[in-house]
């Protein structure tokens, strides 16, 4: 039987890390809490993930009908491990008196949500991360990494993904108060 040998091919792979080298980055100054939440627009960073989208959007609902904001400009990354892009940060940025974020549920979604947030805030934005509770001590690592262990972030019970509509509108529910506790927070 003769001998197969596979061709020789050269092939490379590329490790991407969500993370910033603490060395490169510079804190982030976070945007004041807003004293009356009532008239603010509402903008949204959707990353992507399962339901992420339906869960920003029922959050938004809520706060428009509850406390009387306004909808503002959402952004939907084609892929939930990259940055906002100029354009979309520029829409967030004139078009949002404060934004969310989401979803953080895995490890490079969760690094992105937070990256994301920080952007915003570092605009001006005050921006709150939507992160589910297994990746909090993640989101919390690595803004203490990027020099801002303060960032804004709302916990939501996990998986986000599968779940139906009345499990979507209780985690909407659900995280209501802390977002608000959030936006409100004066930051030092």
């Amino acid at each position: 039987m003769p001998t197969l040998h596979a061709p020789s091919v050269e092939s490379t792979v590329e490790l991407v890390s969500p993370a910033i080298e603490p060395a490169d980055a510079r804190p982030v100054i976070l945007a004041p809490g807003v004293e009356d939440l009532s008239g603010c627009a509402v903008g949204l960073v959707d990353n992507g993930k399962w339901n992420a989208s339906a869960l920003l959007h029922a959050v938004r609902i809520r706060l428009v009908e509850r406390l009387g904001m306004t909808e503002g400009p959402m952004r939907g990354k084609l892929h939930y491990n990259r940055d906002l892009d100029e354009e979309e940060r520029s829409a967030l940025r004139q078009g949002a008196d404060i934004a969310l974020a989401a979803i953080g549920d895995c490890g490079s979604c969760t690094s992105y949500t937070v990256r994301d947030a920080l952007v915003l805030e570092d605009l001006g934005v005050p921006t709150v991360a939507i992160v589910t509770e297994p990746f909090v001590p993640l989101a919390q690592s690595l803004a203490a990494s990027l020099g801002t262990p303060d960032v804004r972030i709302a916990a939501i019970p996990h998986p986000l993904y599968g779940i139906d509509d009345a499990d979507l509108a209780q985690r909407a529910d659900g995280v209501l108060d802390a977002i608000v506790a959030a936006l409100m927070e004066q930051q030092t």
